[in-house]
């Protein structure tokens, strides 16, 4: 049984980000959760990117929406 008091891996989500760069954002959308090639749940995550003028990187912001 799981108490909750430790981070537990459940599993993994794929997220491709060039509508991100191309667009600068990518709205709420919900992505598949899979651990070993089984399906463990669901998240929705919102990005948006936000350029820095003078420096060689870019910040990308992340919103998680929920987990069911």
């Amino acid at each position: 049984s799981d108490n909750c008091s430790t981070d537990d891996f459940v599993g993994e989500a794929t997220i491709s980000l060039e509508p991100v760069f191309v667009e600068g954002n990518l709205p709420p959308t919900a992505y598949n959760v899979v651990k070993d090639e089984e399906y463990r749940g669901e998240i929705k995550v919102g990005l948006t990117f936000t350029p820095e003028v003078n420096f060689d990187y870019a910040f990308v912001s992340i919103s998680f929406i929920s987990v069911d």
